[in-house]
């Protein structure tokens, strides 16, 4: 239900969307960045409930499973990106439409593997169609009086983000272009991350449901530890390969990887 109700608003809001991070040097950005969301919105769906599903596994301890829906769903968006954006194997060149069409795809095909897996013999939390009847006011009450505050972080993250991306539309496409680019490589860093802090938030979790305490504040002392490690490493690294990172997202354009460096 919510994946529809933001399916549709998402697709009713993209006129405005366009309007408010207006490039004004590059109509074309606009135009492209249109289709791409009016063809990405269908995909919204499947994408909460990929979500849903993947944290189920993930706080049972299994994250193998997502994991792998990952990977399948990751190697067919770049497999169908190359095939729709470019018109290879007898389908026509469909540029950003393609790009668009290729990722919706590839999100339903990742929603439905994590999805199915939970009503398989070998899921460790197993659905049913008689699940869904167990549902009731005080469910939903729960759920979201404890959905809500944790969804607030993000969202206040995202409209910071999206704040940014505002001012920098205003500078220009190759302003904008650097710093897309600049962060393809960042989320290098926000991946493994993101990955650590699930994990221990699963752990913990755990934990704390076994009244296990101690294992809890080992569990969070060891992720601060390693998330540590792992942050100052590729720092190091982002500083010192800034040029040849930026070039293997945007070659042949010197001003966008000076910029995006």
């Amino acid at each position: 239900g919510v994946g529809l109700l933001g399916t549709v608003a998402s697709f009713l809001a993209i006129p405005l969307i366009l309007t408010f991070f207006q490039v004004r040097d590059d109509p074309s950005v606009m135009v492209n960045a249109g289709i791409y969301l009016r063809i990405f919105s269908v995909a919204m769906p499947f994408l909460l409930l990929e979500l849903v599903a993947g944290n189920i596994m993930i706080a049972a301890g299994r994250p193998k499973i997502p994991m792998t829906a990952a990977v399948v769903g990751n190697a067919l968006n770049v497999l169908l990106n190359y095939i729709l954006m470019f018109g290879k194997l007898g389908f026509p060149a469909m540029g950003v439409a393609g790009a668009a069409i290729a990722t919706a795809i590839s999100y339903g095909v990742q929603s439905l593997l994590s999805v199915g897996w939970l009503f398989t013999p070998w899921s460790p939390v197993r659905l049913s169609l008689k699940s869904f009847r167990l549902c009731n006011v005080e469910s939903l009450r729960k759920l979201v009086r404890i959905s809500l505050p944790a969804s607030l972080e993000p969202m206040i993250l995202q409209l910071g983000m999206l704040t940014v991306i505002k001012f920098i539309t205003g500078l220009g496409s190759t302003s904008l272009a650097a710093h897309r680019a600049a962060i393809a490589v960042e989320s290098l860093s926000f991946m493994p991350c993101n990955g650590l802090a699930v994990a221990c938030s699963a752990v913990v979790g755990r934990a704390i449901g076994a009244r296990r305490i101690d294992r809890a504040e080992v569990g969070i002392a060891e992720s601060i530890r390693l998330a540590l490690w792992m942050m100052i490493s590729l720092g190091v690294f982002f500083y010192l390969c800034s040029s040849f990172l930026m070039e293997l997202f945007i070659p042949g354009d010197p001003a966008v990887v000076a910029l995006g460096a």
